[in-house]
């Protein structure tokens, strides 16, 4: 029994600080996760306390499995993943019948699991919180309780610092599509525009894809009438961000697969985004333009609004569209500031780090001439 209980804690341990740790190094991904848990049981009113929540659960959780591996304070940490388990295993069945949301999130972006998948996988660390509990008085410390006490501490300081350098900067390790080093987008896809048309003589109607249309065939605008034509937004590959110009115009392959650098300035929310940044990069628009470099603002704010909020900051720059959510996905800060080189990440930056203009001729355009 000895062997089965220590593994059963050391693979415990190992799962509760893998999920807090990739949870904490990206509290903003973990935030939006709980805000569409709160949509989808209708308690908007607690998305204020949505980042709280999400360095508190990535706390305790890398806590209790930092405890459980270095074997500090067993009887607590045999309690803390009882509880745990004992809440989320349950909650996970739920999630899995009714399907709410389509990722739990339980290992942020570095694992994407079903809710089915999920629900199983918290069964097992069920049944390892189980023997953990019944033998928490059978494990031996290596440490007196002053010792162990220090390690948990210092478990809940790597988690919370961690947490507090993302939140300032931007998560020490992306595991999102668009990482550094990626292209921006593989290829970018236009919408499916479908045509109906009427059969004269039989009333049949019938819908074709625009670029299948038989409208070569002998005798068809004699026989069909047009009647109305939609438009399906297409399949978007997980790194393809879809940008319309104020005309409604699906600008990203003029965007993404310009040549040479490309400077992208993301604020998914206008009203939330730090104002002070957002008139910075005024003036590093106008040395991009001196340069021809490209630069682009693209937010998930409607023209409307994004057209108002540039009259009151008297900017220069202009305004693109894109959907606010995966906005949110390509960089966690608002605003955040991309390069792109060729269409591929070259680096990010959270606002507070924002860097000068110098520093882009000196590292990267100087350098490449």
């Amino acid at each position: 029994m000895k062997v089965i209980r220590n593994i059963s804690r050391i693979l415990a341990g190992l799962v509760f600080m893998f999920s807090g740790f990739v949870k904490g190094i990206d509290p903003w991904g973990f935030t939006y996760k709980l805000m569409d848990y709160y949509e989808a049981f209708s308690l908007e009113w607690l998305d204020p306390t949505a980042l709280y929540l999400s360095v508190i659960v990535s706390a305790l959780e890398f806590v209790i499995g930092f405890a459980l591996v270095f074997n500090a304070r067993p009887k607590l940490a045999a309690w803390g993943n009882l509880l745990f388990m004992a809440f989320f295993t349950p909650l996970t069945l739920y999630l899995a019948i009714a399907n709410p949301v389509s990722d739990c999130g339980c290992f942020g972006d570095a694992i994407i699991m079903t809710n089915w998948e999920t629900f199983f996988k918290n069964i097992v660390l069920l049944i390892f919180a189980i023997i953990i509990f019944r033998e928490r008085r059978k494990f031996s410390p290596y440490w007196n309780k002053i010792q162990q006490s220090v390690i948990v501490f210092i478990g809940i300081f790597i988690l919370i610092s961690f947490s507090w350098y993302s939140y300032q900067h931007l998560p020490i390790l992306d595991f999102r599509a668009w990482k550094e080093g990626t292209k921006m987008a593989e290829e970018i896809p236009q919408p499916k525009v479908y045509l109906e048309y009427k059969n004269k003589e039989t009333g049949e109607t019938k819908e074709w894809l625009s670029e299948e249309l038989p409208y070569d065939q002998p005798g068809f605008n004699e026989k069909w009438e047009f009647v109305n034509q939609r438009s399906e937004a297409p399949d978007t590959p997980d790194k393809t961000l879809l940008v319309e110009n104020k005309e409604g115009k699906n600008i990203s392959e003029s965007i993404f697969n310009k040549k040479g650098y490309t400077f992208i300035l993301i604020a998914h929310s206008l009203k939330k985004a730090d104002e002070e940044s957002m008139i910075t990069m005024d003036a590093f628009y106008e040395q991009c333009k001196e340069d021809s470099i490209g630069f682009y603002a693209i937010t998930g704010d409607l023209f409307e609004k994004s057209s108002t909020y540039k009259q009151q900051l008297n900017l220069d720059y202009p305004f693109y569209l894109a959907d606010d959510i995966a906005l949110k996905t390509v960089i966690r800060s608002n605003p955040g500031l991309m390069l792109l080189k060729d269409g591929v990440i070259v680096e990010k930056w959270h606002y507070n780090d924002f860097p000068q203009y110098q520093y882009f001729k000196k590292e990267y355009l100087n350098s490449s001439r």
